[in-house]
C-alpha cells in the first residue's frame, strides 16, 4: 500500500479528560483502526483578555499552544506503533498472524523507531500466515536496515525453506547457529537441511554436535550416514549401532551396518545385520544378496577353522535366503556333510545340487571333498 493511499487523522483536543482523543488511521479498504492516545491533563486554556476588555490571543501564546500540539502529536507518533506492535503481539498469541500482520503493516506506515523491529515481527506473521513471498520481502527489508540482526536471519532462514529454497535456507541457518549455539531449533534444522543438499561434511559436524548432548536414533543414524559418506566408515559403526540401540524398528540403520561389514569382512555380523533388516523391510533384494554373500565366506572361514558345524549353520542361512544360488549352498552342504562324514546328507544335498544345476555333476566328479563317496553307486546316479 503506497503512503498516498492511507489517510491519517487526527483528532485531538484539550481541556476536559472526557472529550474525543484518538488517532484513525483509515486504510483504502475503508477499515479504521481507531487508537487511544495516552490522556494528557492539560489546564483549560482560557480565552485571553486584553487591557481594554476584548478577548484576543497574543503570539506568544499562540506559540505556545502551537508547541503543546506538537508535542501531543509526537507523543501519539510515538506511541501509537508500540501499542499496535502490542495488539500484533495478542492477536499472534491467540493463532490470529494475518490480523497482527494488518497490525504491524499499521505500524510501519508511521515511521517508528528501530524499524527492523516491526519489519522481522511482519515477517514472521506473514509467513505464519502463509504469506511467504511478502514475508521474505519484509525480512530482506530488516536485513537492509540491520544487516547483523540475528532475528531477521532467523526468520528469513525459516521461510526460505518453507519455500523450499534449501541452500540459501542452510547458508543462513548455519550462520544464525554459529552466532547463537545455543539455538536448538535452528541447530536441528540446519542438519537436516545438509542432509538434503548432501552436504555430508557439514552434516557430521552438525550432528556431532546434535549427539554430543543426548540425540535420538535418526540423529545417531544421520551422523552414521554422514560418517559413511565421507569415507570414514571406522566412525560411523559405533552410531549406527547406537541409532539400533535406541529403536531397533528404524528401517535402513542395520542396512547400512550390514553393507558396512560386508565391506570389512565382518561376515558374521553382516548377516545378524541384514537379517534384522529383512525383518523390517521384507523382500530386500540387496540384503539377501549380503546373506548369501556373506555366508558362503563365513562358511570358508569356518571350514578353514575346522568348525564344519558352524560352517553348516551359515549355509543353511544363506540357502533361506537365497532366490538365484540355491544349487550352490546345497552342493556347499553337500561338500561339508562329506567333511563330517555324513554319508546319506552328502547324497540328499547333491542329488538336489545337481537337480537345480546340471553343471554341478561334471564339477562334483572332480571335487576331491567326494573322494570317499565318488565309487559308490548313489554318488555314479547322481553324477552321470
Amino acid at each position: 500500500m503506497a503512503e498516498n493511499d492511507f489517510e491519517k487523522t487526527v483528532k485531538l483536543s484539550a481541556g476536559a479528560p472526557s472529550q474525543d482523543q484518538t488517532v484513525k488511521l483509515t486504510p483504502n479498504q475503508d477499515k479504521t483502526a481507531n487508537i487511544p492516545i495516552p490522556e494528557v491533563n492539560l489546564p483549560a486554556i482560557d480565552p485571553l483578555s486584553s487591557e481594554d476588555g476584548n478577548k484576543k490571543l497574543t503570539p506568544i501564546k499562540i506559540g505556545g499552544i502551537v508547541i503543546l500540539v506538537h508535542l501531543i502529536l509526537g507523543g501519539a507518533w510515538y506511541g501509537v506503533p508500540q501499542f499496535l506492535m502490542k495488539k500484533a503481539m495478542s492477536d499472534s498469541a491467540a493463532g490470529n498472524h494475518a490480523d497482527a500482520a494488518k497490525q504491524l503493516g499499521y505500524a510501519l506506515y508511521l515511521f517508528p523507531l528501530k524499524s527492523e523491529l516491526y519489519l522481522t515481527a511482519l515477517g514472521k506473521e506473514q509467513r505464519l500466515s502463509n504469506d511467504l513471498a511478502g514475508a521474505q520481502a519484509s525480512l530482506e527489508k530488516a536485513l537492509k536496515v540491520k544487516p547483523d540482526f540475528y532475528e531477521a536471519a532467523r526468520e528469513l532462514g525459516l521461510t526460505c525453506n518453507a519455500q523450499g529454497q534449501s541452500q540459501r535456507a542452510f547458508d543462513l541457518l548455519s550462520k544464525c547457529y554459529k552466532t547463537n549455539p545455543n539455538d536448538k531449533e535452528i541447530l536441528t534444522l540446519a542438519a537436516q537441511l545438509s542432509i538434503d543438499l548432501k552436504d555430508f561434511k557439514s552434516a557430521a559436524e552438525l550432528y556431532k554436535t546434535i549427539t554430543k548432548s543426548g540425540g535420538d536414533a535418526e540423529d545417531f543414524q544421520k551422523l552414521g550416514i554422514a560418517l559413511h559418506e565421507t569415507g570414514k566408515d571406522d566412525e560411523a559403526v559405533p552410531s549406527l549401532e547406537q541409532a539400533v540401540q535406541k529403536n531397533k524398528n528404524l528401517k535402513s540403520v542395520s542396512g547400512l551396518l550390514a553393507k558396512i561389514y560386508l565391506k570389512q569382512e565382518k561376515h558374521e555380523k553382516a548377516i545378524a545385520a541384514a537379517e534384522s533388516e529383512i525383518a523390517l523391510v521384507p523382500n530386500d533384494a540387496e540384503m539377501s544378496r549380503i546373506i548369501e554373500e556373506s555366508s558362503l565366506k563365513a562358511a570358508q572361514d569356518a571350514i578353514n577353522a575346522k568348525n564344519y558345524s558352524q560352517a553348516e549353520s551359515f549355509i543353511e542361512t544363506g540357502l533361506k535366503f537365497s532366490s538365484t544360488e540355491k544349487a550352490h549352498f546345497h552342493y556347499e552342504l553337500a561338500r561339508i556333510s562329506a567333511l563330517q562324514k555324513k554319508k546319506n546328507d552328502v547324497f540328499k544335498h547333491l542329488l538336489q545340487a545337481a537337480a537345480l544345476d546340471k553343471s554341478l555333476k561334471a564339477v562334483a566328479k572332480k571335487d576331491g571333498s567326494f573322494a570317499a563317496y565318488k565309487q559308490t553307486p548313489q554318488f555314479k546316479k547322481i553324477v552321470k
